[in-house]
């Protein structure tokens, strides 16, 4: 399966670009500061790695499997894996209708549930690494199957059907509905359970924001809901192209996708957000490197309330250095400010001490501003 995933990364162009941001954040509370752009067909590497499909040279060669990646290498399949189905929803439907709302909105949600089964329920759960983005353990989900009625096998179609369905926001059964299970069966169902309903549900909010920050209109309050009964055949057909379909079959989409994607850099066109740059932009959704010295300095200067649009500002700045270059009081600010933004009232103590830090990493110029990247994605 890897080598599959790295053979059409490179025959199609998906690219790997590194970001002027530090790994190790993570220890801290931070989310990924690398930035999401599934849309470029790129993705994204910290600072000092090399711009390519992680182990490259030793999973070419077959020294490398699934097993011997750290988790890190891992979240940059998770990423690739949406580019896979971006990929897959372009030449399916055509490269136009990521201009309209409804296709953006059900797509990007697709391709989140298809990263999670790709990776997680077809791979990760056989491994040492017992998934990623969720826990999954195939002999022990096996063994609970016999006991609980309902369950189905993580790699089945009915797990497709009902994983799509629930992130496209359909009342699923297997996940809102009553299961008999009891002692360690329920626990593990319970987590499971648990895990998926929260990720779907804040995934089903984030992916209207980021329709609406790109069109230049209000964030709404509500979540995405999506009826689409059919999607999920298409998400099994393509599954099984990168799992257990024979070799010729991937061949001709590997040979499918490079001759009609080879000029494929941003599959969204020019949006609004693009045409005319906000003049204050939400870095939930922007990524710094795309900004001047000038601009930075300003918006840090004026950014003395707690406010989520400058939050991820400051955790983008933090990382322009590794976490080793703190002095102890300023980590614990930092992991201060990352444990109170998780509630209603945010540390303003910690806030403003993580303020003055961000200040000073710009007392240095960032390289040449990105404007391509104005549109990367930052919400975990």
């Amino acid at each position: 399966m890897l080598q599959r995933w790295l053979r059409y990364a490179e025959a199609t162009g998906i690219r790997f670009e590194v970001v002027p941001r530090h790994r190790g954040w993570g220890a801290l509370g931070l989310p990924d500061v690398r930035g999401f752009a599934p849309h470029r067909r790129v993705v994204r590497r910290f600072a000092g790695e090399p711009p390519e499909f992680p182990r490259r040279a030793d999973v070419a060669a077959g020294r490398a499997g699934l097993d011997d990646l750290a988790v890190d290498e891992l979240w940059l399949l998770h990423d690739l894996a949406h580019v896979l189905w971006y990929d897959v929803a372009t030449m399916t439907y055509g490269r136009a209708r990521w201009r309209e709302r409804d296709f953006f909105v059900e797509h990007h949600l697709v391709s989140e549930a298809f990263a999670v089964l790709l990776l997680d329920y077809h791979a990760l759960a056989r491994t040492r690494h017992r998934g990623l983005a969720v826990d999954l353990d195939a002999a022990a989900w096996e063994a609970a199957r016999r006991r609980v009625r309902g369950l189905p096998p993580l790699d089945s179609p009915a797990m497709v059907d009902a994983l799509v369905a629930h992130y496209l926001g359909g009342e699923v059964d297997l996940f809102r509905g009553r299961l008999a299970a009891s002692g360690a069966d329920a626990e593990l169902v319970a987590r499971w359970r648990d895990h998926e309903v929260s990720y779907a549900d804040k995934q089903r909010s984030y992916v209207l924001w980021w329709w609406a920050d790109l069109q230049r209109e209000p964030l709404p309050a509500q979540q995405a809901v999506v009826d689409d009964p059919t999607i999920a055949e298409l998400v099994a057909l393509t599954l099984r192209k990168f799992t257990v379909d024979p070799e010729p079959v991937f061949e001709a989409h590997v040979a499918s996708a490079a001759r009609r994607l080879a000029d494929a850099r941003d599959l969204f066109g020019a949006s609004p957000k693009s045409l005319r740059p906000p003049t204050r932009p939400d870095f939930r959704f922007c990524d710094a490197a795309a900004f001047d010295g000038a601009t930075l300095r300003a918006r840090v200067d004026a950014a003395k309330e707690p406010a989520a649009e400058e939050l991820f500002l400051f955790w983008q700045l933090l990382a322009m250095a590794p976490p080793e270059t703190l002095a102890p009081a300023e980590r614990a600010a930092v992991a201060a400010l990352a444990e109170s933004v998780q509630t209603a009232t945010p540390d303003r103590a910690s806030w403003t001490a993580v303020r003055a830090l961000c200040r000073r990493r710009l007392d240095v110029e960032p390289p040449a501003p990105r404007p391509e990247w104005r549109d990367a994605f930052f919400l975990p």
